[in-house]
């Protein structure tokens, strides 16, 4: 079927030189893959279906239709008074579940008061992918519970946990997936498991529990940071509080990995410029919580 040559040019597709449209184009660059599983797009369905249909959208990830005078943004479940499906000036908002965007919560300073928690930035992930990260925690961590320690030795290695990872559930994993390293992938849960040794073995903080003690929105978070550090902060450090004698402390630099920067899940740090908000003082005695600001 020919396009008359009175119709728009947005209706017109727009044909390569090796005659395939260009969503054919696109398409077929998210088969060229080194490793992990196929690419994904960036946005999520209901943001790619926006422009592509006349008519509302109904999807899983929405309470609501989304017609074409209303306005699609992200969930910021911490923050519920910003989530009103109509406001005087704004005008008609549809909240897509799926794409998250919390406080970074990665600054802790120390106060007469106690420790005040503040954010540098904004997170914003997929929460279909960090599903998948916690059903696969859950299954490493029964893993390391039950299954004894492999051929006779005194404790696990990440290589034997992620062979017998793949073994028991016929899947890569969502490290494989999106090109996380291993290594890496279980330090984003400090609570939960104790890597030692050099990064040598893996052990549970808590022996024979099968219980993930780390929240996967903090994982989540912490994977983020790391897309631009480097590296996998695993705890908050205190601004502020001097710890060694002297009032020194020798801590060696982190490892900066270049695969870090490039992995494929859906999770993106963004730095905030001005004033720290969402400050909050950790031992209850004030709160105070400001909007994002976006």
């Amino acid at each position: 079927m020919q396009m008359s040559s009175s119709a728009p040019s947005f209706l017109v597709p727009s044909i390569t030189a090796d005659g395939r449209s260009l969503h054919q184009e696109m398409q077929s660059k998210l088969q060229d893959r080194p490793k992990g599983g196929p690419h994904e797009q960036v946005r999520s369905i209901v943001n790619r279906h926006r422009h592509t249909r006349g008519c509302e959208i109904q999807h899983s990830s929405m309470e609501d239709c989304l017609s074409s005078y209303k306005t699609l943004e992200p969930t910021s479940h911490h923050k519920r008074y910003t989530m009103r499906k109509y406001h005087l000036d704004d005008g008609y908002k549809c909240f897509d579940q799926d794409t998250i965007v919390v406080s970074a919560r990665d600054s802790l300073f120390k106060t007469r008061n106690g420790h005040l928690r503040s954010s540098t930035g904004v997170v914003t992930y997929s929460d279909t992918q960090r599903k998948k990260l916690e059903l696969d925690v859950q299954e490493l961590t029964r893993i390391l519970a039950n299954e004894g320690h492999p051929q006779g030795g005194h404790f696990w290695t990440p290589k034997k946990l992620e062979r017998v990872f793949k073994y028991r559930s016929g899947r890569p994993g969502v490290w494989g997936h999106y090109d996380v390293p291993f290594g890496d992938f279980l330090k984003m849960f400090p609570r939960t498991f104790d890597i030692f040794n050099h990064g040598e073995n893996v052990r549970l903080q808590g022996t024979r529990k099968a219980v993930v003690v780390d929240i996967g929105e903090d994982a989540v978070v912490r994977l983020a940071r790391a897309r631009t550090h480097g590296h996998v902060e695993g705890h908050v450090e205190v601004d502020g509080c001097n710890h060694g004698k002297g009032g020194l402390t020798f801590k060696e630099p982190p490892k900066i990995l270049p695969d870090l920067h490039k992995h494929r899940m859906k999770a993106v740090f963004k730095f905030r410029g001005g004033e720290h908000h969402d400050m909050t003082h950790t031992n209850g005695f004030t709160r105070e919580e400001k909007p994002e600001g976006w």
